[in-house]
């Protein structure tokens, strides 16, 4: 959290990028999906998980998981710690998080201060975000709960994130908190804690505060001070005041210092019990046949346009070329689930680099007439989806596995659709740029073969990717076991978890978008919303995040009616899509520290100068996947197939190089949201009144 009169955090690298200026069936009533009845809820775990930082003196447990269900209002104070830009010392702010019972069945977050105005963008999304982040870790929904979060002063940024998740968490369990406890951090999506700046001049005022215990973010002891801009060791920095310095590396940690007590997680699922049964072998080795025939289809095309001459055409077929090659060494290995996400990446891989060849190859030739054609075969994926969505509208789940995997498949769809949104844009863009050259003269003196590949192929990639996310909803489909029938979920619930993910997404969109967007309009002297077209070209996740929030909402409302159920249905994969994708965007870009100019630039981003924080998030969102698994089980009655796909995916490449970690830790998120989404769906709908 830092002053509204400075930049919260300063960025260690300057960007530099080239921006450019870019320019029905009627309702019809639907059967209820049926799921199966959930099981009694899961009894107090009998071993608890101690934060790996726990405090020396430890209270005895009291506490259980879920937490109960609040009957009365309660209410906590912690003191945040702010920068203020240029001072040796920072400044340290009470904020008093109150939690109480929820008369609505939607989420309920109020923010308030003591100044209009106060509390920056900034700020807000970390309320939002951390309100999510608790009720969740105490295994509740957030419409349980109506929270207020009250702060002071003029201040802005989402560094006291992490502290207010451990302080909500603290009172939803009705629990006291420590006042010899403070520290900075954002809260990561998946519960992590995340990096922050001007960590020794916060830490001045807190030691002069009296305060005893002091934490902050993995990574970071070594620490830059923002006035003399040396690095400090805050663990030093520590023992000269008395103090005890200590790295955070979950809420889970944040929440044993604030309170003094173990938080009680739930037993994990063995990584055993995480296998695919054998029934879906044949089912996903259909799938890599799928994906192998592709790949074989546009490897020979690729091969017939002859430009294997060129560097960039090389690379990509080549690329397309290991994944193959790694799926047969996997499905030799019987690693079914690897081998399938392998075999997907390799034939999309040979797909586009088809595409590119293709357009090469044309534009070589100067064959214009014929990659404007092209890219309008292409975009005929428009209508492709159209039509596969109309054959998911009629799919009807009778477990809670084929619904989730209707979900995921609904899910790639919406991802489709906007690529092809995009590939629509970026086309008209292309067509305004060509009409702009052919009215200069000295157009005339300019080769054109270059800029009409770049411009044209840059449409044609964009449908291609929105083909690609139609052939894997095909696939999502068929991820579930044996059918069986049980109670049924209604649109009312489906649409109260997609505001949920809604919620939780749009925060994630502002504090994305106040880290970066400001930098960017700062060093291109662009606007705002040219900004956001460019990040949204360039940042296929960020492109993602914002529409797919949309197309549900604006689209298929008007399409299939707003209370239909197969709206609530994509409703709930449009916010869940947008919330993941826009968690990673957070956690590549500035929790890793990956470096976005390079992606502005279409270089491969290797590189992850937070390789420690890394590894504890693979840690954590390892066993969370496994503790959500177990939970989906006793809730929902089984652990979703697509969740344990994803989780396998990413046990193969978490001991890869950096840039593989980062995948997965990618499929591990996939794999516990969609455990998440399984046990939130299982449950009865309605905040306080359901009493559950």
């Amino acid at each position: 959290m830092d002053k509204h009169s400075g930049l919260w955090w300063r960025l260690s690298v300057v960007f530099a990028f080239a921006l450019v200026t870019v320019v029905g069936c009627s309702p019809t009533p639907s059967p209820r999906t049926v799921v199966p009845p959930p099981p009694p809820p899961p009894p107090p775990a009998s071993s608890s998980t101690a934060a790996r930082t726990a405090p020396p003196a430890v209270r005895a447990q009291t506490v259980t998981y879920p937490a109960p269900l609040l009957r009365s209002t309660n209410s906590v104070v912690v003191d945040a710690l702010a920068y203020v830009h240029g001072h040796l010392v920072g400044e340290m702010l009470p904020v008093r998080l109150t939690v109480g019972p929820n008369p609505d069945q939607d989420p309920n977050v109020a923010i308030a201060g003591d100044l209009s105005g106060g509390l920056g963008g900034s700020w807000r999304a970390g309320v939002w975000m951390a309100a999510y982040q608790a009720s969740t870790a105490v295994g509740r929904d957030l419409p349980d709960y109506a929270i207020v979060a009250r702060g002071k002063g003029l201040v802005d940024g989402p560094s006291a994130s992490a502290l207010m998740t451990a302080g909500l968490m603290a009172a939803m369990m009705h629990l006291p908190v420590r006042r010899a406890f403070t520290m900075t951090g954002t809260v990561n999506p998946d519960g992590t804690v995340g990096p922050v700046g001007g960590i020794p001049n916060k830490f001045r005022r807190a030691i002069k505060a009296g305060k005893k215990i002091l934490g902050y973010p993995v990574g970071q002891r070594f620490s830059r001070d923002e006035v003399t801009h040396k690095l400090i060791d805050l663990r030093a920095m520590g023992q000269q005041a008395g103090v005890q310095v200590v790295e955070i590396a979950t809420v889970y940690d944040a929440f044993a210092f604030l309170t003094g007590r173990r938080f009680p997680m739930p037993a994990a699922l063995s990584r055993d019990e995480m296998a695919l049964g054998q029934g879906m072998f044949p089912v996903l080795q259909g799938r890599i046949s799928k994906w192998q025939s592709i790949f074989g289809q546009y490897f020979k095309g690729f091969l017939s346009q002859k430009v294997t001459g060129v560097n960039e055409a090389k690379r990509r077929i080549t690329v397309a070329a290991r994944y193959m090659k790694a799926s047969s060494q996997f499905l030799k290995e019987g690693s079914v689930a690897a081998a399938y996400d392998a075999a997907a990446r390799g034939g999309g891989w040979a797909y586009t680099a088809y595409w590119f060849a293709r357009f090469l190859r044309l534009a070589y030739r100067r064959q214009f007439k014929e990659m404007f054609q092209a890219v309008k075969a292409l975009g005929a994926v428009n209508q492709k989806i159209a039509r596969s969505l109309a054959k998911l509208r009629v799919v009807r789940p009778t477990s809670m596995d084929s619904l989730m995997a209707l979900i995921a498949s609904y899910e790639q769809m919406v991802e489709g659709w906007a690529y092809a949104r995009q590939g629509d844009r970026m086309t008209q863009l292309a067509l305004a740029k060509i009409r702009h050259m052919s009215s200069v003269r000295s157009a005339q003196r300019i080769d054109p073969r270059g800029l009409l590949l770049q411009w044209l192929y840059a449409a044609a990639f964009q449908y291609a990717l929105a083909e690609i996310k139609q052939g894997k909803a095909a696939d999502f489909l068929k991820l579930h076991g044996p059918r069986h029938m049980g109670r049924q979920v209604t649109a009312v619930r489906l649409r109260q978890v997609a505001k949920v993910f809604l919620s939780a997404a749009q925060a994630n969109l502002v504090y994305f978008e106040r880290i970066f967007v400001p930098m960017f309009v700062k060093y291109s002297g662009k606007s705002q919303a040219q900004v956001k077209r460019v990040l949204r070209m360039k940042l296929s996740k960020y492109l993602l995040a914002s529409h797919c929030l949309r197309f549900p909402q604006y689209v298929l409302a008007k399409a299939w009616g707003k209370n239909s159920t197969e709206t609530a249905l994509a409703e709930v994969a449009g916010s869940m899509g947008s919330y993941f994708n826009s968690s990673m965007l957070i956690i590549k870009y500035y929790s890793l520290g990956m470096n976005m100019a390079r992606k502005f630039k279409g270089l491969s981003v290797r590189d992850v100068p937070r390789l420690k924080a890394l590894v504890a998030m693979l840690r954590h969102a390892e066993r969370t996947t496994r503790v959500y698994a177990a939970l989906a089980k006793r809730y929902a009655g089984s652990v979703p197939v697509s969740a344990k796909v994803f989780y396998l995916v990413g046990m193969t490449m978490k001991e890869m190089q950096p840039v593989l970690k980062v995948k997965a830790l990618e499929m591990f998120w996939r794999a516990s949201m969609e455990c998440q989404l399984a046990m939130m769906l299982s449950r009865s709908s309605g905040g306080a009144r359901n009493g559950r």
